[in-house]
């Protein structure tokens, strides 16, 4: 019973630690600090 209650919680704390990824991400491009460096680059 255990395992079942440690695994629950580490699927809550991942599905929780996704979607605090994902809006970083979201506003690191809306505010844009990720740069596509083949775009940006002098070569292309």
């Amino acid at each position: 019973m255990e395992a079942i209650v440690d695994a629950s919680n580490e699927t809550i704390w991942a599905t929780a630690f996704r979607q605090w990824a994902t809006s970083v991400l979201e506003q690191y491009m809306l505010k844009g600090y990720v740069v596509n460096h083949n775009i940006d680059s002098e070569d292309c």
